[in-house]
């Protein structure tokens, strides 16, 4: 957990430990280099993505056993080792959605962008339903690298 103010180009995060969010390592990394190549201000906006089957998900095989699963696993680890996805997973309640990921960009059409090369997508596995802005007013998730 960030305990003390954080300062990069002008940018501040502080406050009492105990309202502060709990940044991981991988998350502050991300604004840092999102500051030091130009972003404007180092704070991008995150966005709830709900990703559903597409034309060519095989109903008869699980989520695992799906064509180009090694290389989507990948792929999304990727993403989630960048600081894009801040976490994801699948999700119940629907015979067609498959997960719901929180995840930071500059706006929508770079969601897009950066799932446009995930081997599911390519593939035709699967296909993102919806992107919506998502403003996070509680996190009570702790940073377990600094255990």
């Amino acid at each position: 957990m960030l305990r003390g103010p954080l300062e990069c180009r002008g940018l501040v995060l502080e406050g009492r430990p105990s309202r502060l969010i709990s940044f991981s390592a991988s998350r502050i990394r991300h604004v840092l280099l999102t500051l030091e190549h130009g972003g404007s201000g180092g704070v991008m906006a995150i966005f709830a993505v709900t990703t559903e089957k597409g034309p060519n998900w095989d109903e008869a095989r699980a989520m695992r056993e799906q064509q180009s699963w090694p290389e989507h696993a990948r792929f999304a680890d990727d993403l989630v080792e960048r600081g894009v996805i801040i976490i994801g997973g699948p999700i119940g309640g629907s015979d067609t959605d498959i997960a719901l990921l929180a995840v930071d960009a500059e706006d929508e059409a770079r969601v897009e962008t950066l799932f446009g090369d995930d081997p599911w997508m390519l593939n035709g596995v699967f296909r993102i339903k919806e992107v919506r802005p998502w403003t996070w007013w509680l996190d009570g998730r702790k940073d377990r690298s600094a255990t």
